[in-house]
């Protein structure tokens, strides 16, 4: 399965849900999911982490625009008020969340940088949860409920919860293992 874009076929994903989609306001499609909040730009991110994200969901997905390090600004999620290496610290909330697994960027460009390896590696240890994230960028489509851009050939790059980068083939094995996720 999959959508036709151009003369590449995007594959999706398929989530076991319950999830919650972190959907900036300034992103053209947003995610569907049992929760999908649209999250206004300057919102308090630590608010959005605590408000947002309920207890006894699997997955988290931030869909929202991703910046690798520029001279003047770190390497960040662009949703609320940003997420960085150096503010993290605001997702500590999500490590007592029992069931919360796998948190996955929806989010171009955030997978390549020094700066952005550091806030994988951090969000993991904090969290306690897979990161999924890539080096290119995530086609804006618009994807079925439950649903994310497979991102096989977006360089992507996984983290476990300890925060070390893994394979592919080891993060699905683990997803399918668990019935957490698998190729649509």
């Amino acid at each position: 399965m999959g959508v036709a874009m151009g003369k590449s076929k995007i594959r999706w994903i398929g989530l076991q849900g319950p999830s919650v989609a972190l959907n900036a306001d300034n992103v053209q499609y947003k995610i569907k999911v049992k929760y999908s909040p649209v999250i206004k730009a300057g919102a308090p991110s630590d608010q959005m982490i605590k408000n947002e994200v309920p207890q006894g969901v699997n997955h988290l997905i931030f869909n929202c625009h991703g910046f690798e390090d520029k001279s003047t600004y770190p390497a960040h999620l662009a949703i609320g008020t940003t997420i960085t290496k150096d503010n993290v610290q605001l997702m500590e909330p999500i490590y007592s969340n029992s069931t919360l697994r796998v948190i996955w960027f929806s989010a171009c460009n955030i997978g390549g940088s020094a700066g952005a390896q550091e806030l994988c590696e951090r969000m993991a240890r904090i969290t306690g949860c897979y990161i999924v994230t890539q080096m290119l960028s995530v086609p804006d489509v618009n994807l079925p409920i439950d649903c994310l851009v497979d991102n096989a050939g977006l360089m992507p790059s996984y983290y476990n919860p300890k925060g070390k980068k893994i394979s592919r083939k080891e993060f699905f094995t683990y997803g399918i293992d668990n019935t957490l996720f698998w190729p649509v």
